[in-house]
């Protein structure tokens, strides 16, 4: 055998040797990746229906004509969980008035947390529609999963 194919034998089977190394470090990162990606989706992100019941006690407009709701959130999940939730409010033709937010300390999983929020636009409607329209995972004092 030649010096040039023995050259050649070599550098390929290197080469193939790194290709395999590679693929398997981008394998193992790929998994490492999605847990991650799962974790992350424990602590943010739109919460699971399952995670939670949440209830609004009240939809009004104060004296200042700003709207207001207040309501309850129970966790359901099998964690300590914080929870930030977004409220929509509009008048009777449907017409958004404005958003309000709400985040939520963690509190122990059957544990029930009183929210309220609120928006600065003001309105002269005197009845008002208040709608839950995200609820989400926060960090505030979470334990982690």
């Amino acid at each position: 055998m030649s010096g040039c194919l023995k050259a050649a034998l070599i550098v390929g089977g290197v080469v193939v040797a790194l290709g395999l190394l590679v693929g398997a470090c981008v394998i193992v990162f790929a998994e490492s990746a999605s847990e991650v990606v799962e974790d992350l989706a424990d602590e943010f992100g739109t919460a699971d229906e399952d995670d939670y019941d949440i209830e609004i006690t009240d939809c009004s407009v104060d004296d200042l004509g700003f709207p207001q709701a207040e309501g309850r959130i129970t966790n359901t999940s099998d964690k300590r969980q914080g929870f930030s939730i977004d409220v929509e409010f509009a008048d009777d033709d449907g017409t958004i008035i404005g958003t309000g937010t709400e985040w939520l300390q963690s509190f122990a999983e059957g544990a029930t947390a009183e929210w309220s929020t609120s928006t600065f636009e003001q309105t002269e409607a005197t009845s008002i529609e208040c709608t839950v329209t995200d609820v989400s995972y926060t960090i505030f004092d979470n334990e982690g999963g």
